[in-house]
């Protein structure tokens, strides 16, 4: 494979066979290698740039995610578009202000170690289990508090 890419050529110039390759091996590549993929079409490719610029860097400058150290030390916020809520866990546009609801009490129950959690046998046997101490509501009901996001939540990890 060549390491230099026609940029004129159009996506109609890939069969439809090809492409699909190409969405199967985004979706089934390491997260580690896609972030790096990313780091260097931003850096070689203009265009996936101000593509990456626009759907990962919130216009409007309001909302400060990650730590990043700079050269001298200092830590400065950057500016991330997309954030995990740490009420909801739910993964939000910074550019949008979008209501959060959730409850503000927490499931421990890990189901890789404890196994399946909503059973019928767990509900039998364990039904304090599935009631919101917060709000004493069925545990499968929506949340009881609403508020806007919140920044400093953990990543959803997708299981396959």
């Amino acid at each position: 494979m060549s390491d230099t890419i026609d940029l004129t050529r159009s996506d109609n110039d890939q069969d439809d066979e090809t492409v699909a390759q190409l969405y199967a091996a985004i979706e089934s590549a390491a997260e580690e290698r896609v972030r790096d993929l990313m780091v260097t079409l931003a850096s070689d490719v203009p265009a996936a740039r101000q593509l990456l610029l626009r759907a990962l860097v919130p216009e409007n400058g309001q909302n400060m995610g990650n730590e990043n150290r700079t050269g001298n030390g200092v830590v400065r916020r950057a500016e991330v578009r997309w954030e995990t809520c740490k009420n909801c866990g739910e993964e939000y546009d910074a550019n949008e202000e979008r209501e959060c609801v959730y409850h503000p009490a927490f499931v421990d129950w890990d189901e890789d170690v404890h196994g399946e959690m909503d059973t019928k046998r767990n509900r039998r046997d364990y039904p304090e289990n599935f009631t919101w101490t917060c709000c004493k509501r069925d545990g499968r009901k929506d949340g009881c508090r609403e508020d806007v996001h919140a920044v400093g939540g953990r990543k959803k990890v997708r299981r396959h």
